[in-house]
């Protein structure tokens, strides 16, 4: 926990941006009702403390990872980002799951699977660098290809999954 991690990440110098879960611990088997969250954090880690490593020797180890600058949670299932100058664009599917952590399980398991697979919900949004405020959204008419968003001259292209590439 000591670094910014997620299932997409991307970065400039001083920031990691990325969409993960809200906290990595140990728990119950299973992490079907974790929460999500898209995020930007600090890229140095938090305050070292030391720590006795393998065969006696002092180490230093980070305890805590940089601070969160924002959170967006509940999110969107984020398939797709890139970073611009100032701004963050992620794609993915509109996540309308209903979690109960006590049972490690969906309220809604139907409504969360058919969310997932795109058929509840599909959209582009942009979001300010800055503060992670909506700056606009757009409905897309399938679901991103993996990691599939990229930017060049002022453009995002988009590549979907039923194999049409948008240029916004």
């Amino acid at each position: 926990n000591a670094f910014p991690s997620g299932r997409i990440l991307c970065f400039d110098d001083k920031f990691v941006y990325g969409y993960g879960r809200v906290t990595v611990a140990a728990g119950p088997v299973g992490h079907r009702a974790d929460a999500y969250h898209l995020f930007c954090q600090g890229r140095e880690p938090g305050p070292s403390q030391a720590a006795v490593g393998r065969k006696g020797k002092k180490e230093t180890m980070s305890s805590e990872p940089g601070p969160t600058l924002w959170s967006e949670e509940p999110s969107l299932i984020v398939r797709a980002m890139v970073l611009g100058a100032d701004r963050l664009a992620v794609a993915g599917a509109v996540d309308r799951s209903v979690k109960d952590p006590d049972l490690l399980a969906f309220q809604n398991d139907a409504e969360a699977r058919a969310s997932f697979a795109g058929q509840r919900g599909v959209v582009l949004r942009v979001v300010s660098a800055e503060n992670g405020k909506r700056l606009s959204e757009t409905e897309l008419n399938a679901m991103p290809v993996l990691d599939g968003l990229s930017a060049a001259g002022g453009c995002l292209y988009i590549s979907l999954q039923d194999g049409t590439v948008l240029c916004v």
